[in-house]
């Protein structure tokens, strides 16, 4: 973990290693040459020269005489949690795991041990048996905060959401340096449709840190699901007038408000961030392409009424005109649009769609002829093509065309459908039973 669950000293200090040493020796000193300086006991060497060549960065020797120390006394769980440790400061995570457990095995108590542990535990996707390794510890008074917080991550883990925001809670004066925790768990439980858990979530990741970017998304996603506008309007704010926004977080504000019939509101807003530097005419055109995504069709055309530039407005108009049904008028827009520039290899294709619907069908031929190889590059684009030639009561056409984009491997589920079906139109059962027998091998795969 990056996060500050490292930060407890394990180790004695040089300083007071060398101190019990100084003091060792004065105190044979002071008994006179006629008294033999006691030697020190094998196990407290042992601890003071682990703790000093570690102190030198001298791995390697920091865990000989660690291993030394779990030799002379076998039953100390601390040896062997000071042993796994300099193992895992080595980079030896196997060997720090089984001296770690040997550790727990002689005192499950042992803080150190079941820090250490618990990490590797989550390392392997085990964070069950980290909570297990982690909660005989967490009984003691005063127990280390850094263990409640890892605990809250095995929990949030483990998707046990309401007991990694209890276990977050008890990290006292260190909460806020593990508010990234509370949003992991309101990622997850948005994830597993849990907004309940995910809004006890949200409400402690925004008291730790209220600006933060990712907990503000996560946090409108869980407005949206909830149907809380408030609650969205207030996020959606709160992440637009930050200092760092981006033009599309901006954008986003702005679909907002016109989606909710404040065009005033989205007016005022768009001159605030023009004095911050902000093409205003930008975020009205990324506002209005959110809102096509999101099927907000009216709100869209809403959204770009105020552009004077045409080149912007017409084809977001005429998309959203489609959405809504209405084909005349938005053919009428891509022709508009087709006076000011070239038309795009998508708008081009909705234009041969419309003139066949709802125009001249010989100008739909003669446009769909003309993109007809580039529409062979995706599966969608075959599709769409294929519906053009059902569209003008050639469905043996559009067989052809979807079998010559599947022997150009574009396939789809949709396309061996289509094909299937149109083949039976036209009496080609050979080729429908192909395409169906294609469609099912897909599902299985």
């Amino acid at each position: 973990m990056n996060q500050p669950m490292n930060r407890i000293p394990w180790t004695l200090g040089a300083t007071l290693a060398l101190t019990l040493l100084v003091s060792g020796t004065g105190s044979a000193a002071a008994a006179g040459p006629s008294q033999e300086p006691r030697p020190l006991p094998r196990n407290i060497e042992c601890l003071l020269r682990s703790a000093l060549a570690r102190e030198s960065g001298e791995l390697e020797t920091a865990g000989l005489w660690a291993e030394a120390l779990s030799t002379a006394d076998t039953l100390s769980s601390y040896a062997a949690s000071r042993y796994a440790q300099i193992l895992e400061s080595a980079g030896d995570d196997a060997g720090a795991f089984t001296w770690g457990e040997r550790a727990l095995s002689r005192d499950s108590l042992n803080q150190d041990a079941a820090q250490l542990v618990g990490r590797m535990r989550l390392r392997a996707g085990e964070p069950s048996m980290a909570v297990k390794v982690l909660t005989p510890p967490l009984r003691l008074l005063g127990a280390r905060p850094e263990l409640y917080a890892l605990r809250a991550l095995a929990h949030e883990l483990a998707r046990n959401y309401e007991a990694s925001l209890a276990d977050l809670k008890r990290t006292g004066a260190l909460l806020p340096d593990f508010g990234w925790i509370a949003t992991g768990v309101l990622s997850m439980a948005l994830e597993d449709d849990r907004p309940e858990e995910a809004s006890d979530a949200l409400r402690l990741a925004l008291d730790l840190n209220p600006e933060d970017p990712r907990t503000l998304g996560l946090g409108i996603q869980l407005a949206k699901r909830l149907g809380d506008a408030v609650l969205e309007e207030k996020l959606l704010r709160r992440r637009a007038e930050a200092q760092d926004a981006l033009p599309e977080q901006m954008a986003a504000y702005v679909a907002y408000l016109v989606r909710e019939g404040n065009p005033r509101g989205a007016e005022a807003f768009l001159v605030r961030i023009q004095k911050r530097g902000f093409d205003p005419r930008d975020a009205r055109i990324e506002a209005a392409g959110s809102l096509l995504r999101e099927g907000e069709f009216r709100a869209a055309i809403e959204a770009v009424k105020p552009l004077g530039d045409p080149r912007a407005a017409l084809p977001i108009r005429a998309r959203a005109l489609v959405g809504i049904g209405s084909e005349k008028q938005a053919l009428r827009c891509y022709r508009s649009l087709l006076k000011l520039r070239v038309l795009t290899q998508e708008e081009s294709l909705m234009v041969a769609w419309l003139e066949i619907r709802v125009g001249d069908r010989k100008r739909g031929v003669q446009t769909l002829e003309q993109i007809r190889e580039g529409l062979l590059s995706s599966p969608r684009r075959v599709l769409a093509g294929a519906l053009c030639y059902v569209a003008l009561r050639h469905p043996e056409e559009a067989v052809s065309f979807m079998r010559e984009g599947v022997s150009r491997g574009v396939e789809s589920p949709m396309i061996y459908a289509e094909l299937g079906q149109t083949a039976v139109s036209i009496g080609d059962t050979l080729v429908a039973e192909w395409a169906f027998q294609k469609l099912v091998s897909m599902g299985r795969e």
